[in-house]
Parts: structure tokens; sequence; C-alpha cells
């Protein structure tokens, strides 16, 4: 009996050993294979990898894995904030990614977007939406355009970005008004803005078939040393870009963060500075009334002492 109850453990024991190897990975359980459409929500939304609080406005995802051949991967509501925790995977055919305007991206997680025309489609054509993305890494593989806006302003103000746009007439980023600031970008394809680009402070290396920076009206390039040339073989520095079809720019700014109180336009330190200042104001606003109270008692209790000493009877001898 004792040796046919062992016989039988071990028997269990093995078969527990053996299980995790046909035990299904969480993510291929957690995979779906249909349009997540968060576009219009009336309550909480969630699903696997995905949570949408509808009271705060606020998208977290956190290992959310779509892979569908519909046409659109994820579709986000207006004014949202995302939250990237964790590894984040979304494929469709023509947009893995859509967004109707306001957006602001967040979290050190990481999303790839995987498509066959555009990785990223923001489709408002109201140009006074914008667009943010303040950390997290970003790849984008798309087989037209990476990243695409109609009218809305995007602006990647730090965060680690890798675009490959695999159409050579195509762009890497493609919008109305594009600021890279901050940051490390890597694409293989060119950068157009139909209104303005604006490069500031960020580790960019663009390689491209045509001319790696485009604006139909404005372009600017600050705190970034460049190097330019004709294909990845003939960098060499640069004071200005001319139209090359590759280059690298790095940061001569390290650090320089974008302030909080006033957009990704102004530095961080305005921030440091303004919070000083205030702590100044402060600590004057009570020290000064402090001292000034300090010298008013110091002042009565010396009248006082005075006051006392003319009443002191005088000592009889």
């Amino acid at each position: 009996m004792k040796r046919s109850f062992t016989a039988w453990m071990l028997a269990l024991c093995l078969i527990l050993t053996i299980c995790p190897i046909f035990t299904v990975p969480a993510d291929a359980a957690a995979k779906i294979t249909e349009t997540v459409n968060l576009s219009r929500p009336e309550k909480n939304m969630s699903g696997s990898g995905y949570y949408w609080n509808n009271r705060e406005d606020t998208l977290t995802l956190d290992g959310l894995y779509i892979d569908t051949d519909s046409e659109f991967g994820l579709r986000i509501p207006k004014d949202a904030t995302v939250i990237l925790k964790g590894k984040n995977y979304i494929s469709a055919s023509r947009a893995a990614l859509t967004i109707p305007g306001n957006v602001i991206f967040k979290g050190n997680g990481s999303l790839t977007l995987v498509s066959d025309d555009m990785g990223m489609y923001f489709y408002s054509t109201d140009d006074t939406t914008v667009a943010r993305f303040l950390e997290g890494t970003y790849s984008i593989t798309a087989g037209k355009t990476g990243i695409y806006s109609t009218s809305t302003s995007v602006s990647l103000v730090n965060g680690s970005y890798d675009i490959s746009a695999a159409d050579p007439a195509s762009f890497a980023i493609d919008g109305r008004e594009l600021k890279l600031y901050g940051g490390k970008v890597s694409m293989n394809n060119s950068v157009h803005a139909t209104v303005s680009l604006e490069i500031r402070a960020v580790d960019l290396t663009i390689t491209s078939a045509k001319a790696a920076l485009s604006s139909d009206k404005t372009l600017k390039l600050e705190d970034v040393a460049l190097k330019t040339g004709a294909d990845a073989g003939s960098l060499a520095k640069a004071d200005e870009y001319n139209g090359e079809n590759c280059l690298t720019a790095k940061s001569t700014a390290k650090n320089l963060g974008s302030s909080i109180i006033f957009g990704e336009s102004v530095p961080k330190f305005v921030d440091i500075i303004i919070v000083i200042l205030l702590l100044l104001l402060i600590t004057a606003g009570i020290a000064v009334p402090f001292i000034r109270s300090y010298k008013k008692s110091k002042q009565a209790r010396a009248a006082l002492e005075a006051v006392l000493a003319d009443n002191k009877p005088a000592k009889k001898n």
C-alpha cells in the first residue's frame, strides 16, 4: 500500500512538471483579433490589456495585443490621456491607431504599431487640436506613412521613437504642424509638414531617399549639432540643413525638458525658476511680518521696562 501511494505521488509530480509545457502563453490567450473601438464611450470600458476611465478621460494600455485584418486596430476617444504600461502591440490593415484630436501620451511603457498603410492616424479636421507625446517607447512599422495628421499639431516632446515607412514616396511623419522636442527619434524616411516643422534639443537620425526634412512654410532647428549627407556613409558636420537626404542631430541642451506650465516650447528650467521665486515670495511673506512683529514686541518690551524702572521705589539708606 505504501509503495502504491509513493508511485501515485511520483506520477502526480511528473504530470505537474510536464503541464506547464502545454500551457497557452498569456499573450496568446489575450490576443484580440478585431477592432477595439473606444471612439465614443459613454461609460467605463475595459478588455484584455486596456481600461477606459470615462470620468477622467483616461485610457490605460497595459499588455494590449491587437492583431487584426480589419482596417483599424484601436480607435481612441477625443480629449483622451493615454497611459502606457508594459508592452503593447497593435496591428491592422489601414491604421493601427486612430485618434480624432486632442490627446496626451504618458507612461514608461512601450507601444508597437504595425500597418500596411498608416501606423498612427490623426483624422481631425480641426487645426486647433493638439497631440503631445511626453514619454514612452514607440516602434512604428508602416507600409506607407508612420504618423499621419491632416490638421492636428503633433509634438514628440520626449520618449524614444523608431519609425519605419516603406513607401519611398511617402513619409515617416507627415502632418500640418510638427514639433520634435527632446527624446530620441530614428526614421528610415523623411519628415514633412504643410505649415511648420520645429526640431529642438532632440537626438535625431533620418536616412531617406529624398530630402530628410521639408516644410511648405517654416522649418526651424535649434539646440542641435548637425551632420548631413547624401547618404548615411557621407555624413559630415554641418552648420545648417540644406535639403540633404540623410542627417543626424545631437541635442546640445541635455536634460532640457519642457515646461509643464507653459508647454513644450519653453524649457523646464523656467518652471524651476518660477517655483524658486514663489518660495522666496512665500518666505518673504512669512518672514517680513514676523520680523516686524518681533521688532514691535522688542520695542514695547523696552518701553515697559523703562516705565517700570522709573516707577521703581528708591532704596532707603
